[in-house]
């Protein structure tokens, strides 16, 4: 975002919900908060930002949705000005928008790749990342509890973890690295 608060750079998943015009979107080409008192802690956020040191290099902001789900969580970070591509005053500030109720399935090819899993035993991780629990992914799979429990065993060793949550943890945590 530019010092107008013009989007320079918009991703596809943030265009899709930018698109759904639930609490955040793009009027004219700026970011706009369009909920409550929206409107004006993101501006104010966006400008604490742009001015702030060394010693704030982030904002973290909740957006409301009127739809009534859960807020938009946004993370403004200042970028170098050599960043801005049109040359214009000021720096930009690069936004992150997640939303808390988006479902995202991990890419199970990675899963093998980075932790060195088997298909079955990424397909398993890949659905407790999801939400799934042990019962409905036997069920999804036509296995038993309990070979879904031989599997996480051997996950457990792979990942050097020693529960669902904390396998859970880990494995979305990497995932922001990709």
């Amino acid at each position: 975002v530019d010092p107008t608060g013009r989007a320079t750079f918009v991703n596809r998943a943030a265009l899709h919900l930018l698109c759904g015009e639930d609490g955040l979107a793009l009027d004219q080409g700026r970011l706009v908060a369009r909920q409550g008192d929206g409107a004006r802690r993101l501006r104010d956020a966006l400008a604490q930002v742009r001015e702030g040191g060394p010693s704030d290099p982030s904002v973290h902001l909740n957006i409301e949705r009127p739809s009534g789900r859960r807020p938009y969580a946004l993370r403004l970070c200042r970028l170098d000005t050599e960043l801005d591509p049109d040359g214009g005053p000021g720096p930009l500030v690069a936004v992150f928008l997640a939303d808390p109720v988006a479902r995202v399935r991990l890419s199970e090819i990675s899963l093998c790749a980075r932790y060195g899993l088997t298909p079955t035993e990424a397909r398993i991780v890949a659905d407790l990342a999801f939400g799934h629990s042990v019962e409905t992914i036997a069920d999804l799979h036509r296995i038993s509890r309990y070979t879904i429990h031989h599997h996480l065993k051997s996950i457990f060793r792979k990942t050097d973890t020693t529960r669902q949550p904390e396998l859970v943890a880990l494995v979305l945590s990497s995932s922001m690295a990709e």
